[in-house]
């Protein structure tokens, strides 16, 4: 939301200074956007398809740059070159898909794993599951029906 409002609030620029304290501003969620989700994929994702997940990860975040790439000439052009528009627009489109993701279902089978990778590991269960020749902990958690 930060990030939205950021963008959104350059249509209300009047002095030259603001931009640059905009962007700068700008820097500190973005980096965060950019760092979070590839270090919770590899957290995440099954070590023999790592890879994949980071491919998929990478492809949803470089789509929607082609997609600024071909419409913002369109809306640079039909707003006499006012970059703010284009800025207005993506603080929009990012409050969209804030939205989308506090709506997003998830199956019933799915909650219930995500509240029990919640709960504390034991210090016995991280030394059981550590492998001596790479020195990668891999987590048990416990999936049964309770």
């Amino acid at each position: 939301l930060t990030m939205a409002a950021l963008l959104i609030s350059t249509l209300f620029v009047k002095e030259h200074w603001v931009p640059i304290l905009l962007i700068g501003l700008f820097g500190i969620p973005w980096s965060i956007s950019m760092v979070v989700p590839f270090a919770l994929t590899s957290l995440v994702a099954p070590h023999e398809s790592k890879g994949l997940y980071m491919g998929v990860l990478n492809i949803f975040v470089v789509l929607p740059q082609f997609i600024v790439a071909l419409g913002a000439p369109v809306v640079l052009h039909t707003t006499g070159g006012r970059v703010s528009v284009v800025l207005a627009i993506g603080g929009c489109v990012s409050m969209i898909s804030v939205a989308a993701c506090y709506f997003l279902i998830v199956p019933r089978g799915e909650k219930e794993s995500t509240e029990r990778v919640s709960e504390p590991v034991s210090a016995e269960t991280l030394e059981q599951n550590v492998d001596p020749s790479t020195k990668d902990v891999e987590v048990a958690i416990d999936m049964r029906q309770t």
